[in-house]
């Protein structure tokens, strides 16, 4: 049993001392492995100055590595509140701009009733702007918001409203539509206020989900906010238009119609 022990290591150790010196020659015959396995072993001689096992290097390459890409998610990773006078402010001034050029093209004089309308649409505006988009809150990097974007959408109609929000949806937008017989009295009509109230609360929706996508922000897109903004665009529209039959009030309100 011994010799048969002794035999069978004394084949492996012959295999193995044929095969290192096969390796040998090829390294000595062969420039570019002679100097690959040169450059191997000064390196691996040099780290031995640092470490006391050149392959305890490995883990710490791979520890500083990922020290380093935590730093850099750290370094991008971005979170803020934007408040909402940052941007409104900005718009309000463009809006004044743009009304005093429209005052200034515009054939027809402009009455100071006129521009008290527009200024008070312009303000409702940006109060409106106010209550759906700011504080707008900045998520980004490790921060980012990981629910899916299209897990933020609300396809269900009905079923999922919330009734407060529901009816304080249709408040908002009661005075937008208040204001449509003021700035088109001509082609005035409840599918036209119901068309620009669904356009504007469209717009409203879209511009959440976008910036929910790229900000980070958390607020929500529902298809609930889309029917309660235009059911308050209609009925807005419909109390004033009721209110222009009304004879004396007729002729008040005329004035202020652009």
């Amino acid at each position: 049993m011994e010799m048969a022990e002794d035999a069978i290591s004394h084949l492996f150790f012959t295999i193995c001392m044929q095969n290192l010196k096969i390796v040998l020659n090829s390294i000595i015959q062969n420039p570019p492995i002679r100097a690959g396995f040169i450059y191997s072993l000064t390196f691996l001689l040099i780290l031995n100055l640092f470490f006391k096992n050149s392959l305890e290097f490995l883990p710490i390459l791979c520890l500083l590595k990922d020290k380093e890409e935590v730093k850099l998610k750290e370094t991008m990773s971005i979170m803020f509140s934007i408040p909402s006078w940052y941007v409104l402010l900005p718009a309000a001034l463009l809006g004044l701009m743009g009304l005093w050029i429209w005052t200034r093209c515009r054939k027809e004089k402009v009455r100071p009733l006129q521009i008290a309308v527009l200024i008070s649409l312009g303000i409702y505006l940006l109060c409106v702007l106010h209550l759906v988009f700011f504080p707008i809150d900045v998520n980004i990097g490790i921060y980012a918001n990981r629910t899916p974007w299209y897990k933020a959408i609300n396809f269900i109609p009905i079923l999922t409203i919330d009734l407060k929000t529901f009816l304080l949806n249709i408040i908002m937008l009661i005075p937008f539509g208040m204001y449509l017989p003021f700035i088109i009295k001509s082609k005035g009509s409840a599918k036209k206020a119901a068309k620009l109230g669904f356009l504007l609360s469209a717009s409203f929706e879209l511009l959440q989900l976008i910036i929910r996508v790229t900000l980070g922000s958390g607020r929500s897109t529902d298809i609930n906010d889309l029917l309660a903004n235009t059911l308050g665009a209609v009925i807005g529209y419909l109390i004033v238009k009721r209110m222009f039959k009304v004879s004396p009030l007729n002729s008040i309100l005329k004035q202020f119609q652009l």
